[in-house]
């Protein structure tokens, strides 16, 4: 809250989702995030982020007139398309934006044809 002391609040993680003919690129913004406290699981084409910004000790003897910068956990989860090859994700984080990138694939059949005998 402005002009007083703010305490840990929930953040978003804005997220980008962005494809071409080899691939799918996933974006998120978590700036003042270290890569140790990313963690992405993948779970039945379900592609879950987690970070955590872990808050700043504060110095003795600072006296701060206001906190804004937030701190905590947020999490995110996407469904991916069927075409996204989950097994072979890679992920890099620069300057406060996480890039994971998913290869493409040919999309399962889920239909089994019955022949009659």
């Amino acid at each position: 809250s402005a002009g007083g002391k703010g305490g840990a609040r929930q953040s978003t993680m804005a997220l980008d989702l962005a494809e071409n003919e080899k691939e799918y690129i996933v974006k998120a913004d978590i700036p003042g995030v270290a890569k140790e406290d990313i963690v992405i699981d993948i779970k039945d084409n379900l592609l879950t982020l987690k970070a955590e910004r872990k808050s700043a000790t504060e110095t003795k003897g600072d006296h701060y007139h206001f906190v804004e910068r937030s701190y905590g956990a947020v999490s995110r989860s996407l469904r991916m398309p069927e075409t996204a090859d989950l097994t072979s994700c890679k992920a890099k984080l620069n300057d406060g934006v996480l890039q994971i990138t998913i290869d493409k694939r040919e999309p399962p059949v889920n239909t089994k044809r019955i022949l009659i005998e």
